[in-house]
């Protein structure tokens, strides 16, 4: 067998290192708005034991379940040239949770979703969850059909970036549809700050205009990157002077990189 070795050169290794440093930059975002699943029709979690896991339209879509036996079985389907359009999560073996997060892990204010439960009715708990901690619950109920969800007044639902179901009792050949989810913005006071590992923060967060940046002693290089992880604006802030003007950019989700640190999402609404 003949072996190929490549020699990286110093620069080269850090621009590979970053590259995947940024991999989860080029994650999607989901649509402030309502999010119909309108599109290709596409196998993105195939049939095979749990967990099963994809991604369509800027949501991430989570299964798992087993018991005495081992673990169950399902896959996840977007069918996106029906009529409705629906994302299909499928089991035929001890479904224990079903998870819908943002992609990129933005937050967002879950506003409604729709949901067609397919060979299943009972109470099911719907949660939230942000950063990996609860935050809240609500018990829904699953009837044959559409069923619509409005949670808009709920402030369990607001700031978050992941909501469970939970509560199917191992149940086996279900077909859950999602048909519709509406979010809007995250309603982050406009006083709080977003900290990084290494102590920057970042105010107001979300913002209208500028940000300032907070802990910095030295003279920084800063970047503002889009969520395609194109560089959109850069420059030098330090103790004295550390505001980023950011009246140019359109609204939505950034990212904040000071040095060699780690980003900081920024909203800009």
């Amino acid at each position: 067998m003949n072996l190929t070795y490549i020699t990286l050169s110093k620069k080269q290794m850090v621009w590979l290192f970053l590259s995947f440093s940024f991999i989860t930059v080029l994650s999607a975002q989901p649509t402030i708005g309502t999010t119909t699943f309108d599109g290709t029709d596409a196998n993105i979690a195939p049939y095979s034991i749990f967990p099963r896991t994809g991604s369509v339209q800027g949501w991430d879509f989570y299964m798992d379940g087993y018991d005495t036996g081992g673990p169950g079985a399902g896959a996840i389907y977007h069918s996106g040239t029906t009529n409705p359009s629906y994302v299909s999560l499928f089991t035929q073996q001890y479904l224990s949770s079903i998870r819908i997060s943002s992609e990129d892990g933005s937050e967002f204010d879950l506003d409604n979703i729709v949901i067609e439960w397919g060979d299943f009715t009972g109470d099911v708990s719907l949660r939230s969850y942000r950063d990996g901690n609860f935050v809240g619950q609500l018990t829904i109920s699953a009837t044959q059909g559409y069923n619509n969800y409005d949670v808009s007044s709920n402030t369990n639902f607001d700031n978050i970036d992941q909501i469970r179901f939970l509560g199917f009792g191992g149940v086996s050949n279900m077909n859950v549809k999602i048909d519709e989810i509406t979010i809007s913005a995250s309603s982050l006071s406009i006083d709080e700050f977003d900290i990084n590992r290494n102590g920057f923060a970042v105010y107001p967060n979300p913002t209208t205009d500028y940000i300032n940046v907070k802990n910095v002693y030295d003279k920084v290089d800063y970047q503002i990157i889009d969520i395609q992880g194109a560089v959109i604006v850069q420059g030098k802030i330090n103790q004295n002077d550390s505001e980023i003007n950011l009246t140019k950019l359109p609204l939505g989700l950034y990212f904040l990189k000071i040095d060699n640190q780690q980003p900081i999402k920024v909203l800009k609404l």
